[in-house]
């Protein structure tokens, strides 16, 4: 998980590292930095459902070689579309993640798992 994370992070510094733009390059990193826990959490829950977790880290890693792809072609409208869609996609698989019912504790039914109550969980 935390060699993903590195990879992860590594790849958008080096992406925002093209622009030559020192500021630029600051301020993405503190971001990509700050964000590194909320990637955590979404890659440990991703883990824990197997067949969507290989699935997600394939789509997450197809994102990142488009990106690298339109920027070694210097197709800057292409990148920025490909940028924007990698952005949307992680949001959504962060928020999937974090409503999983692994995470909040419950079966496929709503229900809490086996720890002693049986009370179902209204949403």
């Amino acid at each position: 998980q935390q060699e993903w994370i590195d990879y992860n992070r590594e790849s958008h510094i080096a992406i925002a590292s093209i622009s030559g733009n020192n500021r630029l390059l600051g301020a993405a990193k503190d971001v990509i930095v700050a964000f590194d826990r909320l990637t955590s959490a979404s890659v440990s829950q991703l883990q824990n459902v197997t067949t969507k977790g290989v699935a997600a880290f394939d789509e997450m890693d197809r994102e990142h070689c488009e990106i690298i792809d339109a920027l070694q072609a210097r197709d800057a409208q292409a990148a920025m579309s490909i940028m924007q869609l990698h952005v949307q996609k992680s949001r959504t698989r962060f928020l999937e993640s974090y409503n999983s019912p692994l995470r909040l504790g419950l079966n496929a039914a709503g229900r809490r798992r086996e720890s002693g109550s049986q009370e179902k969980v209204g949403r």
